[in-house]
C-alpha cells in the first residue's frame, strides 16, 4: 500500500509539473494573441479616427467652395478615397510594403472611416479583374439599388418614430 501511495505521489507530482508548463504555455500564447489582437485594434481605431476627422474637413471644405445644393464634399471623399485605396492595395496587400498592423491601420481603420466606397469600389474591381463581370455589375446594381431603399427605409422608419 505505502509502495502505491509512492508511484501515486510521484505520478500526481509529474503530472502537476505537467500541467502546469502546459498551462504556462497556452497562457502566454492567449496572452501574446490578446496583445497583438489589441494592437491591431488600436491600430484601426487611430487609423479610423484620422479618417472620420479628414473626411469632414475635405468635405467640408469642397462645400465652402461649391456649395450644398449637390453633394459634391461626398464625391470628392469617395473618389480620393477610391484612388488611395487602389493605390495603397497594391503596395500594401500586393506588394506587401507594411506590416499587417498598418495595413489594417490604414485600409481598414483610415480608409474605412473615410469612406467605404472605397471599398466597394476595390471588391468590384477584383471581380472584374479576376473575369466574373456578371458578378461585378451585380455588385454595382445591387449595391447602388439595396442601400439606397436601405437609406430610404431609414429615413421613413426615422420620420415615423
Amino acid at each position: 500500500m505505502l509502495i502505491m501511495m509512492e508511484i501515486s505521489n510521484i505520478f500526481s507530482s509529474h503530472y502537476n509539473q505537467l500541467l502546469v508548463k502546459v498551462c504556462n504555455k497556452v497562457n502566454y500564447a492567449l496572452l501574446f494573441y490578446w496583445e497583438k489582437l489589441v494592437l491591431q485594434l488600436l491600430t484601426i481605431a487611430g487609423g479610423g479616427a484620422l479618417g472620420a476627422v479628414l473626411r469632414f474637413g475635405i468635405s467640408s471644405y469642397v462645400y465652402s467652395l461649391l456649395g450644398r445644393d449637390f453633394p459634391y464634399g461626398t464625391i470628392a471623399v469617395n473618389m480620393i478615397g477610391s484612388l488611395l485605396m487602389g493605390l495603397l492595395f497594391v503596395l500594401f496587400v500586393e506588394r506587401g510594403l507594411v506590416s499587417a498592423e498598418w495595413r489594417s491601420a490604414i485600409i481598414i481603420g483610415f480608409l474605412g472611416a473615410f469612406t467605404t466606397f472605397s471599398t466597394f469600389s476595390i471588391e468590384t474591381l477584383m471581380l472584374v479583374e479576376s473575369g466574373e463581370l456578371t458578378r461585378a455589375a451585380m455588385n454595382v446594381v445591387l449595391s447602388v439599388t439595396l442601400c439606397l431603399f436601405a437609406t430610404w427605409f431609414g429615413l421613413i422608419i426615422g420620420r415615423h418614430i
